[in-house]
């Protein structure tokens, strides 16, 4: 029974917590953007909460769908658990987990591009980086360098 908390150590809890929150790490990318959003003061607290909800309930479902599949030992062994996952139950459609695990991180990295440039062009136009920085394309509207 994967669910059987008979072996759990009080000292294992915070290196969960810390994998835990390391999975939630990208809601306060959003703040760093708050100027490009239309009435960020209801926006951000509704994007925020409804995207820690869905994330939220998306981990909850795949943990509960793995631990229903795979024995608790199947989980240790395994060295990519969403690849064992899907070879016992989509068989050769197995292979394509990390085309998606690509295209999760080709998301993350466009989302983190975004919000970088935003920080360095406003840390800029604050004066706490170099000034050219803070130039703005003419059409497009967006930082330069």
């Amino acid at each position: 029974n994967a669910f059987d908390l008979s072996h759990l150590h009080l000292s294992e809890i915070p290196l969960a917590f810390y994998y835990g929150m390391y999975a939630y790490s990208g809601w306060f990318y959003l703040n760093f953007v708050a100027e490009e959003v239309h009435s960020p003061e209801k926006t951000l607290p509704l994007a925020i909460c409804v995207s820690m909800a869905i994330v939220t309930f998306c981990y909850v479902l795949i943990n509960v769908a793995y631990y229903t599949v795979m024995t608790a030992g199947e989980l240790l062994a395994s060295e990519a658990v969403a690849v064992t996952f899907a070879e016992k139950v989509m068989g050769n459609f197995s292979l394509a987990v990390p085309v998606f695990v690509a295209l999760s991180c080709f998301g993350s990295m466009n989302g983190v591009t975004f919000v970088v440039s935003r920080l360095f062009y406003v840390a800029s136009r604050e004066k706490q980086l170099p000034e050219i920085l803070s130039m703005i394309h003419i059409r497009r509207h967006t930082p330069l360098p």
